[in-house]
């Protein structure tokens, strides 16, 4: 949910942490990737690390924001792609307008063996 109100806001974390509880009995490698609505800065975001023992895919990258896409200038990283310790990040980069309110992550992941 956007956190656009106090019940969106709620909203948005119960279901980061409900995203975080699934993932602790879901087995490695795990990918988490989707449009969270929150960016890595935030509290909640950086529970939700914290949570899943998933590191973001940016991590090393830049910070490649990807909305909204009618005000570039004043864009921010609310799309998100985690990954457990099992994989190796070897791109990630925002793709072109689509014609979505966000641009798509392209993200290029190795299986560590």
């Amino acid at each position: 949910m956007p956190p656009v109100n106090d019940d969106y806001y709620h909203s948005r974390n119960s279901q980061l942490n409900e995203v975080a509880l699934v993932s602790k009995n879901v087995g490695n490698p795990l990918i988490l990737i989707g449009d969270l609505n929150v960016t890595m800065w935030s509290s909640d975001y950086m529970a939700l690390e914290t949570g899943t023992n998933l590191v973001n895919a940016r991590k090393g990258f830049g910070i490649l924001p990807t909305w909204p896409t009618i005000l570039p200038m004043f864009m921010i990283p609310i799309d998100h792609c985690l990954v457990s310790s099992d994989f190796q990040v070897l791109e990630i980069k925002v793709g072109k307008n689509v014609g979505s309110d966000h641009l798509p992550l392209i993200v290029d992941l190795g299986l560590k063996s």
